[in-house]
């Protein structure tokens, strides 16, 4: 199941399965995808109801087809209704 499927189901009948997932994506890399085109990546902090995503350490990518656009931008909060999808990284190991 990935993130946005997790988000996107029925909390009140799978809370505890969705609880432990996002608890094993707390601290990893992810990719999210935004609505104007542009991809944020950062290390995993926390979601809401809303599914408004914060990451820590992120940086933004303006376009794919030019991985050299990016700009270092912290700590920031993804609003829900802007989100596309989002991946979790593969770890480098």
């Amino acid at each position: 199941m990935s993130l946005m499927q997790a988000i996107n189901n029925d909390p009140t009948t799978q809370d505890t399965a969705l609880v432990t997932q996002f608890k094993d994506f707390m601290g990893r890399q992810l990719r999210c995808h935004i609505s104007d085109g542009r991809i944020i990546t950062g290390s995993f902090d926390c979601i809401d109801k809303h599914r408004n995503i914060i990451l820590d350490r992120a940086t933004e990518i303006k376009s794919i087809d030019k991985p050299n656009t990016t700009r270092s931008i912290g700590y920031v909060l993804i609003p829900g209704e802007h989100l596309i999808k989002c991946e979790v990284e593969n770890d480098a190991e």
